[in-house]
């Protein structure tokens, strides 16, 4: 099985520097990890009215946060630290790294400014820049297995200019429409590292794992993946929709199943990673149930919330998150693991606790919404405590 990063603890230096600029992970690891809290902050000033100059606001500046904001944040740093080992390759460093996180904030800073134009080019040039920084050194190695990230990164710029354009009253297609296509272009690339990653680190960590990939099982999972990407874009729905999503869910269903999750109970580096992925078919589960019009007894929010909060939050980006800190950093990652359970498994209540919250509520009710607030405010400071 080919490997994707080789993370190992390194020596202790014997002189300490500032490293944040070395590295793609690290700027914006940091940066997406910040956001998560602060944006909660930010989204409860905005329901309660506290930031009227926003020229974007409510659940579009909400969507459009989670999405370009955290997850491309995290998606960015991940993408420029594994082009470097994939291409063998420098990936930017020092003013190129800067200069990309100075435009990273930018765009959070403006979103919540009267400035839309300034907001829109500043929002889809983010990608755009990340993409021409993953894809030089992926050119110049002729890495043409991973060309394909480029095109997504693409892909993204584009669907954020759908959400300003729309905004702005530049274009009629719905803003909604660019937050579609933007989570099925991260649901596919969660897939594809997925698979990549999640059996690799199960055989490497745990001894008795026999986790494997079935090609064929592979490329029909990616594929459906693909074609729920063109189903929404021609906005296909109902019993079409129902029966792709549902095939889906269980092609992904039986791919984790063949990494055999049960092995990694002991070891929470792991089974984080398992877990997280689980949220993939649940997901499609509820897409189909949401297109046969089935979700009649729970909340009427769209269900990739609760896909975005628990795939992109922290089960799963604040894991790797937490593996690269402990690993980049010289610490011990047996200790790391100990402190890793509690920090998981209380930061891991807290987001269920805000799945059910939200199964049970609706989003126009202040009191579930500053209960929410409240929870993801402080999951953030648990996992921290954790490493402490």
């Amino acid at each position: 099985m080919a490997t994707l990063l080789q993370i190992q603890n390194p020596p202790h230096p014997g002189h300490s520097r500032f490293a944040l600029w070395d590295l793609g992970f690290r700027p914006f690891y940091l940066l997406a990890s910040s956001f998560a809290a602060l944006s909660i902050l930010i989204w409860a000033l905005q329901f309660g009215g506290l930031l009227p100059y926003a020229y974007m606001r409510g659940p579009a500046w909400h969507a459009h946060e989670m999405l370009f904001g955290f997850t491309l944040a995290v998606l960015t740093g991940f993408l420029l630290t594994a082009g470097q080992n994939w291409s063998g390759q420098p990936t930017p460093k020092g003013g190129y790294l800067m200069a990309l996180a100075a435009l990273w904030v930018m765009g959070r800073l403006l979103v919540l400014s009267p400035w839309g134009w300034a907001a829109a080019v500043v929002n889809a040039a983010f990608p755009l820049a990340a993409g021409i920084a993953l894809g030089v050194p992926l050119y110049r190695a002729r890495n043409k297995r991973n060309y394909f990230f480029v095109g997504l990164l693409m892909l993204l710029a584009l669907a954020q200019l759908v959400v300003h354009l729309n905004a702005l009253g530049a274009l009629r297609i719905p803003g909604w429409a660019g937050i579609a296509l933007g989570l099925d272009v991260m649901l596919f690339v969660l897939c594809v590292m997925g698979g990549r990653v999640i059996p690799m680190f199960t055989n490497n960590a745990i001894p008795a794992a026999r986790a494997v990939r079935k090609p064929r099982v592979e490329r029909f999972a990616l594929g459906l993946i693909l074609a729920l990407i063109l189903a929404d874009s021609l906005h296909v729905s109902g019993l079409s929709l129902a029966l792709l999503a549902l095939c889906a869910m269980v092609a992904h269903l039986t791919r984790l199943w063949f990494w055999q999750p049960w092995t990694t109970l002991n070891t929470p580096l792991v089974w984080v990673l398992h877990a997280a992925y689980a949220w993939i078919p649940l997901h499609l589960g509820f897409r189909a149930m949401a297109a046969m019009r089935l979700d009649i007894a729970i909340s009427s929010q769209p269900f990739p919330h609760h896909w975005c909060n628990r795939r992109h939050g922290h089960w799963d980006d604040d894991a790797n998150c937490a593996r690269a800190y402990w690993k980049k950093t010289g610490c011990r990652v047996g200790g790391g693991d100990v402190l890793f359970v509690g920090g998981c498994s209380r930061t891991g209540a807290c987001v269920c606790a805000t799945a059910i919250s939200r199964f049970h509520s609706p989003i126009r009710d202040h009191l579930c919404c500053d209960v929410v607030h409240g929870i993801w405010l402080v999951c953030p400071s648990l996992l921290a405590n954790s490493q402490s």
